[in-house]
């Protein structure tokens, strides 16, 4: 009722329904109700609760709060921040205008706060598993012969925005101090372990090394 009392701007109405609600509270429910979200939406609503809890703090009281922070800091009522900071400083004597001088924020003053930030993903590549920050980085840009391939003997690549473009003429004759064909065993040695990852990790293959 005061809630439409309230959207329908009928003070008669509305003072009624305040009426109605501070004759239902008890010892029993008044934490319940004054951590409802139907209660943090309403300033007076907020005082007239907080003024009864203050009036009948009783031991059961103070349990039935202390269970209802226990609540408020696990995340489960966040749009109690508000309710919180008032409550606690009228338990500590303030009036009510001290007590609300720390909400003087708008977004505060409306009852709301912004839900918790979700956590940031980890890295694609845990600590546990390769990446390819465990590799050499690769040769980029331009072209680049078997010197700059640590002397494999793989011809002269040419590194595109397509990737890796083989020699047209195939691989060169060794031109190091061992065979071209150890140096592709090599080759697969340093690029085998990547594909691997980008496999299980569902990556698209990276761009490096010639195509297999």
């Amino acid at each position: 009722m005061y809630r439409f009392a309230d959207y329908a701007d009928i003070p008669e109405l509305k003072s009624l329904a305040k009426e109605g609600i501070r004759k239902n509270l008890t010892k029993v429910n008044v934490v319940t109700e004054l951590f409802s979200s139907f209660t943090s939406k309403y300033q007076e609503i907020i005082e007239l609760e907080v003024e009864f809890l203050v009036d009948n703090f009783t031991y059961e009281v103070a349990r039935e709060l202390d269970e209802m922070l226990q609540l408020v800091v696990m995340g489960t009522k966040p749009h109690c921040f508000r309710v919180l900071t008032f409550t606690m400083r009228r338990l500590r004597g303030e009036c009510v205008e001290t007590a609300w001088s720390a909400l003087g924020n708008d977004t505060l003053e409306r009852g709301t706060i912004s839900p918790p930030v979700p956590p940031t993903p980890g890295p694609c590549f845990p600590d546990s598993e390769p990446g390819p920050k465990d590799f050499p980085p690769p040769p980029r840009g331009g072209s680049f012969g078997p010197e700059e391939l640590g002397g494999w003997g793989l011809g002269t690549w040419r590194v595109g925005s397509g990737g890796v473009e083989a020699p047209a003429n195939g691989v060169n004759s060794p031109s190091g101090p061992s065979t071209g064909a150890s140096r592709v065993e090599e080759l697969e040695d340093w690029y085998g372990p990547i594909k691997k990852v980008a496999r299980k990790k569902k990556i698209s293959k990276p761009a490096i090394g010639p195509s297999d």
